[in-house]
């Protein structure tokens, strides 16, 4: 599954330096449990579930991408602003 992460949802506006983001987000997730690897142009995150992935652990690894989402738009260093 790969993941765009983008300044703005609605006009879908990348981020000034979009390998600052996906590195930011990756690390949040890492953090929490959660590998994911960067793809260019660096804010395509690329997550790689089991195929044998129980129901239960593909809803703990969307709670860990929320959770990593939420941290870095919520920080107050605005990591993802």
């Amino acid at each position: 599954m790969g993941l765009k992460i983008v300044r703005d949802q609605q006009t879908a506006e990348d981020f000034a330096d979009p390998i600052a983001a996906g590195n930011a987000f990756r690390i949040a997730c890492r953090d929490r449990g959660l590998a994911t690897l960067i793809l260019h142009p660096g804010n395509v995150l690329f997550i790689a579930p089991p195929v044998v992935a129980s129901e239960a652990e593909v809803d703990q690894m969307v709670a860990i991408v929320d959770e990593a989402l939420t941290a870095l738009t919520t920080s107050t260093e605005g990591a993802l602003q």
